[in-house]
């Protein structure tokens, strides 16, 4: 089973946060559209977070994504805002590469300046990595662990270490009536993925998130750990995409 194209849109809650901390409520949106393009994948996303604070003022954190990844894994161009409070802060834009033969890849970012980033040998690109977790999750090895590098250019860093921990797949109990009948009689995984900046000292990552997820790439609940705060995502809405005939 590979990842399925398909459009969804998620309601952001407050899970948890520390007591000592300055963060009372999260709520906001996050919307994710992945279309096959048969020479690659395109995927749009957007969030709006709002964050309520007790003494601080509050804020308002707003990304936008446009990404665009070869079939076969190779090249990744990405476009992605960032603004806090309604105003622009960061632009991160270039384009990525993997050698066809193996060995290190190569990051040509053009903003927020111009540079280069060197991609370890077997980096893997956001649509590349999700189907090595499927396949992870679906040839019954779980519960199993995955470790790679993934560069997603959704910041400066871009390259982290994401370890991947996948559980036993489960059955639905009372499946979501936002599935479609098709997948309501499928099973899921649990998939927690930890995020290590390959630069990084620490032991502990810098963000985590916690999914639950269907052999085609299709998540309906997150719990996304940025260390100040946990938010949950519920998804409200999925619309299942006509996989592109790339055959004409």
């Amino acid at each position: 089973m590979e990842f399925a194209a398909h459009r969804a849109l998620y309601r952001l809650t407050l899970a948890s946060a520390p007591a000592s901390g300055d963060v009372v409520g999260v709520s906001g949106e996050m919307a994710v559209d992945w279309q096959n393009a048969c020479t690659g994948w395109t995927f749009d996303y957007r969030s709006i977070i709002d964050i309520l604070k007790n003494e601080e003022g509050n804020l308002r954190l707003a990304t936008s994504a446009t990404t665009w990844e070869a079939s076969d894994g190779r090249q990744y161009n990405f476009d992605v805002r960032h603004t806090t409070n309604d105003s622009e802060n960061e632009q991160i834009s270039g384009i990525a590469r993997m050698p066809l033969g193996g060995g290190f890849g190569r990051v040509d970012f053009v903003k927020p300046k111009k540079r280069k980033l060197s991609l370890p040998q077997g980096t893997l690109f956001p649509i590349a990595h999700s189907q090595v977790i499927i396949e992870a999750m679906t040839d019954k090895k779980a519960p199993t662990f995955v470790s790679r590098n993934v560069f997603d250019g959704m910041d400066t860093t871009g390259l982290y270490l994401v370890n991947a921990v996948i559980g036993r797949a489960k059955g639905l109990k009372n499946p979501s009536k936002i599935l479609p009948p098709s997948m309501r009689s499928e099973k899921s995984w649990s998939v927690g993925l930890a995020y290590f900046r390959r630069d990084s000292t620490k032991t502990v990552p810098d963000h985590e998130i916690n999914m639950t997820i269907y052999k085609n790439g299709v998540a309906d609940k997150f719990l996304m750990d940025f260390e100040e705060f946990v938010i949950r995502a519920e998804l409200v809405r999925l619309e299942m995409s006509k996989m592109a005939d790339c055959k004409r």
